[in-house]
């Protein structure tokens, strides 16, 4: 019963990949290798564009946070700890 189940499951995953490459496949004989190519890098681009802004905006936060830490630290009567301005490394740059 679970090996039937399994099985199934396989079955469409190996069924899936097979039309997705069909589709690929057709796709690049009716329009080209060239634009298949162009539109790879295109998708490419933008998703570097768009991990490009996620990590600003990480970095935003993170700032954020430091300044709302900061003042709590403050309200609190404690001394913030100094910057780092050596780092640890145990490689070479």
């Amino acid at each position: 019963m679970i090996f039937a189940g399994a099985l199934g499951k396989v079955a469409a995953s190996v069924a899936s990949g097979v039309v997705g490459v069909a589709v690929v496949e057709g796709t690049r004989k009716l329009v080209g290798p060239q634009s298949v190519h162009r539109a790879a890098v295109t998708v490419t681009a933008a998703g570097l564009r768009g991990v490009r802004a996620a990590e600003t905006g990480a970095e935003r936060a993170r700032l954020a946070l430091g300044d709302v830490v900061a003042e709590a630290r403050e309200r609190n009567g404690e001394q913030a700890p100094e910057p780092s301005t050596t780092a640890a490394h145990d490689h070479e740059h």
